[in-house]
């Protein structure tokens, strides 16, 4: 049985892209390749003791726990290495339970003034920064899954130390998020007591190289590192955006990991059978009450689905070859009237053949 692929990062990453435009490759060829170094990389990992399958609340969007965004004031920190700083002073904090994706960088001036840069880092973080220099002041430290309980374990402790400004919460689209879905870079994925970082691509790939020269060991840490390549297409966390265009090749790899049939989906008709709309109004009422969706009729419900489509990235690719099924899941955002933000989960069977999306679940 394959294992269904988590995440394809193409977003970020252009190694398939390449590959397919270099050496001109067929989208049969394509799936091949991805395929093949995908299952490596699972070996890879499952050698040095972690399984995929552990790794995954790392990988994928959540309806519950938090997107936290650390910021720290590099002004107020007495060291040049500041990275070091922060993170000696971090990884004492993390649950040895928890899985988690972190993701780091400097906020740096892209597309933005300093003004908005200011306004968006204060309306993020509920407050203002009356001593605000320059946007490059800053540093940024992004995690994912992160218990409330923790992001508020990590604002006290944090508090403690030189330069922390505090942290905002990123669950929700917000013009920060955004910010840092195209600009912070992917550090390290910390699975339990593990913490898995790339290392050279020319390297060994069953040696295990602590490349930041973190005090892991001392902090209770096991250092694991597996080829960059693999890295940053299989475990790169992909921030949500509302960006629209940048997803275009990074959904065609993601399809192409699953089948050689690639076709874009936003041309794509979503398809709720009435029997499971029934089922969800029976069976998912205070989801759809929440959401207020109770009403819609199907053709509501599909459109707005396939709006929702349109905004996100899709993930857990996978192929059910006993019964011949494709299919992913996608994260939907919504803003309701009271001002409260949600989530829904959909997983949809991907039917190249009629250029439909077929809904299978919906919590």
């Amino acid at each position: 049985m394959q294992t269904p692929i988590l995440t394809v990062n193409a977003r970020d990453n252009v190694m398939f892209e390449v590959l397919s435009s270099y050496f001109n490759l067929s989208n049969e060829q394509t799936h091949a390749e991805i395929n093949a170094l995908f299952n490596k990389f699972v070996s890879l990992l499952q050698s040095k003791g972690i399984a995929y399958s552990d790794i995954k609340n790392a990988l994928i969007p959540l309806k519950e726990p938090r997107e936290v965004l650390l910021v720290f004031d590099t002004s107020k920190i007495n060291s040049d290495m500041y990275g070091d700083y922060i993170f000696d002073n971090l990884l004492k904090l993390f649950d040895k339970k928890s899985t988690n994706s972190v993701i780091i960088g400097d906020y740096l001036e892209k597309h933005f003034t300093q003004e908005e840069l200011k306004t968006n880092l204060e309306e993020a973080l509920g407050k203002s920064l009356l001593d605000y220099k320059h946007s490059s002041l800053y540093y940024l430290v992004y995690i994912n899954n992160v218990s409330y309980a923790q992001s508020e374990y990590f604002n006290s402790e944090l508090l403690k130390m030189d330069g922390f400004v505090g942290a905002a919460n990123l669950s929700f689209p917000c013009k920060l998020k955004n910010y840092v879905s195209t600009t912070l870079v992917h550090h390290f994925v910390k699975v339990k007591d593990s913490i898995i970082m790339p290392h050279e691509d020319d390297r060994d790939p069953d040696e295990n190289i602590n490349m930041y020269g973190y005090d892991l060991k001392e902090n209770g840490f096991k250092s694991i590192s597996v080829p960059g390549d693999q890295y940053t297409v299989f475990l790169s966390y992909k921030i949500e955006q509302t960006l629209g265009d940048v997803r275009d090749k990074d959904r065609h790899f993601s399809i192409n990991s699953m089948t050689p049939n690639v076709e874009n989906v936003d041309t794509f008709a979503v398809v709720l059978e009435e029997k499971k709309l029934e089922y969800l109004k029976v069976n998912k009422a205070d989801i759809l009450k929440r959401l207020e969706l109770s009403n819609l009729s199907i053709d509501d419900f599909e459109k707005l689905i396939m709006e929702k489509i349109k905004n996100n990235y899709i993930f857990n690719l996978d192929f059910l070859e006993e019964h011949g099924v494709y299919k992913f899941n996608v994260m939907l955002n919504f803003y309701n009237k009271e001002k409260s933000d949600q989530k829904a989960l959909v997983s949809l069977e991907y039917i190249y053949t009629e250029k439909t999306l077929r809904v299978i679940t919906f919590f």
